[in-house]
């Protein structure tokens, strides 16, 4: 894997292997499901070298339109714990709103907050992202 200065693009895998409970499923698309696990994280980041990190905890919640019956509203937490270096931890959190408009169309807004534990060099520990528009599910 190489850096891409050009178009600015930073890698970050995770493989996980690890265990789950569905709490709560009404249907295949209406859910709640908490997983945990335990593998490899590799990062390559512009300004920062590159980093793998073996042993990481990983923690998954992920909520889907359970409470709701038109409105269609998803979220999903993921932590991130190397066990040999605690302070590079990561959180994400991603959340999303959608109203259906016809068919398979739907005004969907997304906010997505990012938190590095050793961010890259020059940028903050946390990011916010909020998206808004249309979408089409195949």
């Amino acid at each position: 894997m190489s850096r891409d200065p050009d178009n600015n693009i930073n890698y970050d895998l995770n493989l996980i292997a690890g265990s789950g409970i569905n709490i709560f499923r009404k249907s295949p698309n209406r859910r709640l499901d908490m997983e945990i696990g335990l593998g490899a994280r590799y990062q390559d980041f512009l300004g920062k070298p590159d980093d793998s990190n073996f042993p990481t905890v990983s923690y998954l919640i992920s909520y889907r339109d359970v409470f709701f019956e038109r409105l269609k509203y998803r979220q999903t937490f993921i932590y991130n714990l190397p066990l040999e270096d605690a302070v590079d931890s990561r959180i994400l959190s991603i959340s999303e709103l959608s109203w259906p408009l016809f068919k398979s169309w739907s005004l969907t807004s997304s906010l997505r907050y990012i938190y590095l534990g050793v961010p890259p060099d020059n940028k903050p520990n946390s990011e916010i992202n909020f998206s808004t528009g249309l979408t089409y599910d195949f």
